[in-house]
């Protein structure tokens, strides 16, 4: 991406993700901003799978990661911002720090799905990832009622 501010909103898909994507065309978007929607499919773990149900564990994870992206681009279309979608595999968290810091982005906005500090201890948490593994600043959605994506132009 060339000149002008990066902006990373990592996207999923979730209520969330949309939310964030949605505050960020709202509020946080000025002309000649780079939007970069990150998304990084969920992990399975294949350590007992056969590989009959690997492959098909693969085949839905790109099926998903397919919708994801048509879902946010058919989404982005009528809006005036330059976007480009990347698909990336690993820890959630850590691919997009490493992303957001590939492409030397400006911010970094992701949802929080608002879990309470017991969950987010046990499973941790995306967001408390990158908050706290990059230098980047990062805006943090928290929950709010769902939104729609309005067409509009900037």
């Amino acid at each position: 991406m060339a000149a002008g501010r990066v902006v990373v909103v990592a996207v999923d898909g979730s209520v969330h993700s949309d939310n964030a994507l949605k505050y960020y065309i709202d509020r946080v978007q000025i002309p000649g901003d780079k939007l970069l929607l990150v998304n990084v499919p969920e992990e399975y773990n294949f350590t007992d799978a056969s590989p009959g149900v690997i492959h098909e564990l693969i085949e839905k994870m790109k099926e998903k990661a397919s919708e994801v992206e048509k879902t946010y681009t058919d989404r982005l279309k009528d809006i005036s911002v330059d976007f480009k979608f990347r698909l990336v595999y690993g820890h959630p968290g850590e691919q997009i720090v490493k992303v957001a810091e590939e492409e030397k982005a400006s911010l970094v906005m992701v949802g929080s799905r608002g879990h309470g500090w017991l969950r987010r201890t046990i499973l941790g948490s995306v967001s408390n990832y990158v908050i706290h593994h990059t230098s980047i600043p990062v805006l943090l959605c928290k929950n709010m009622e769902p939104l729609e994506l309005e067409n509009q132009q900037n």
